[in-house]
């Protein structure tokens, strides 16, 4: 039987550019489509193809749910996608879903989801971890966010240009 605490770690699958963007500080809001049954405090991040690896794990100051063009005109400064990016993913829908950004850590070495034993396979749209999980991933270390992100996704674009380090701490995960 699944326990309260087992609800409020998520997995979300995100493509390796934006969570790059987010462990940089540079996305402060995740855009999804999909409804949490129960809102998680904290996401890991699994970047997909081609690093198909758990990279990091923020924590979540809040959800907002509204229209798709709402959402954007709230967010569009720091969600850290383009603005025809944004339009594809939610063609379609009338419905959207902010999740708010706080602080974040990116693990020193990245994960396979094999090593996660409740994972089978990559989500659709989430899955929910025990706790347990994201505390053993996050015992594996962790750094500032920002530090040693991998260097062969950012190109000669300037607006992929590795991001300025900014600091974060592990706060009450290692205590």
């Amino acid at each position: 039987m699944a326990r309260v605490e087992d609800f409020t770690v998520a997995l979300l699958p995100i493509h390796p550019e934006y969570a790059l963007r987010i462990l940089s500080g540079e996305k402060r809001v995740e855009f999804r489509r999909a409804r949490f049954g129960t809102a998680p405090r904290f996401v890991v991040i699994y970047a997909t193809h081609p690093l198909k690896q758990v990279v990091g794990a923020f924590e979540v100051a809040g959800i907002d749910e509204d229209t798709p063009e709402r959402i954007w005109a709230r967010y569009a400064e720091c969600g850290g996608v383009s603005a025809t990016a944004y339009a594809h993913y939610f063609a379609g829908r009338n419905r959207g879903f902010a999740i708010r950004i706080a602080r974040v850590w990116q693990l020193r070495s990245s994960v396979p989801l094999s090593k996660i034993p409740s994972v089978r396979a990559v989500p659709q749209s989430f899955q929910y971890l025990h706790t347990s999980e994201f505390q053993t991933l996050l015992a594996t270390g962790t750094t500032p966010a920002s530090a040693a992100l991998p260097t062969r996704f950012w190109s000669d674009d300037p607006r992929r240009r590795a991001p300025k380090h900014h600091s974060s701490s592990l706060g009450s995960f290692r205590d």
